[in-house]
């Protein structure tokens, strides 16, 4: 599912706090409003999918022309993908094939390799994920 909300990015210091006044069970922040987008965005997808999850209310988001909010504040609309965010957090496992050398193959079977596992590692390694 996809849903739109829109988001308070409110100036405090050197960083913005980030809060959805429809959505009441958290906030997040960021250095500056390209971080805000990221955060606000990963964020409202997790709080709508464990919504979701959970079979509670999603509730209707106001219209920014109806919010309270602050001369300084920034006021914008966030596009949330729930789908996207269970694909991606959830760890589902998908099946690839892959193609390697003969040699290869034989050589890590010898050593009782988990191909699996050893990709998982080199992707996350390539791509700076822990």
């Amino acid at each position: 599912m996809k849903y739109t909300y829109p988001a308070i990015f409110r100036p405090s210091g050197d960083q913005y706090h980030i809060f959805f006044p429809d959505i009441e069970d958290g906030a997040t922040c960021g250095d500056n409003i390209n971080e805000c987008i990221e955060m606000a965005t990963d964020w409202l997808s997790g709080a709508l999918y464990m919504r979701e999850k959970a079979n509670e209310t999603i509730p209707q988001p106001t219209k920014i022309a109806e919010l309270p909010h602050n001369e300084d504040d920034i006021i914008t609309l966030i596009l949330a993908d729930t789908a996207e965010y269970k694909n991606f957090y959830e760890n589902t496992k998908i099946k690839k094939s892959i193609t390697i050398p003969m040699w290869l193959d034989i050589a890590a079977k010898k050593a009782n390799i988990n191909f699996s596992q050893t990709l998982q590692g080199a992707l996350k390694t390539e791509l700076g994920i822990q």
